[in-house]
């Protein structure tokens, strides 16, 4: 549960001010709404957060709960968009996906890494 809240904060800290689309300087190319250093910032702050996590708690749900909170926020941000064209799903679809692939890798991590510390006295 706290790895899910803890990500829907970061969602809000990072993702949540984000501007409107807008023209590219050298092209006419529309980008945005987010700029490149908002999403690695989100990345980094949302790996550290499961690494903590999973270190200190339960690997598994930990982790995927970091992941399960990323999900719902992008879920709900881009649903209530009033420029959604309506494909946000698939957006949302990959988001999971990816989340839930790098849940697991931390969880897996984070277990290996647990057993071969040695048990506290």
């Amino acid at each position: 549960m706290g790895g899910a809240l803890g990500a829907v904060a970061l969602y809000l800290i990072w993702l949540g001010w984000h501007a409107p689309y807008r023209q590219g300087r050298d092209s006419n190319v529309e980008t945005g709404p987010y700029d490149a250093q908002q999403v690695a910032g989100l990345a980094l702050s949302l790996l550290i957060l499961a690494v903590l996590l999973a270190w200190r708690l339960a690997p598994r749900p930990a982790a995927f709960g970091v992941s399960g909170g990323l999900w719902i926020a992008c879920s709900a941000d881009a649903a209530s968009r009033p420029s959604s064209d309506g494909l946000w799903p698939i957006g949302s679809f990959l988001v999971l996906c990816a989340g839930a692939g790098a849940a697991l890798v931390v969880s897996e991590v984070a277990l290996r890494l647990r057993r071969r510390q040695p048990a506290a006295r």
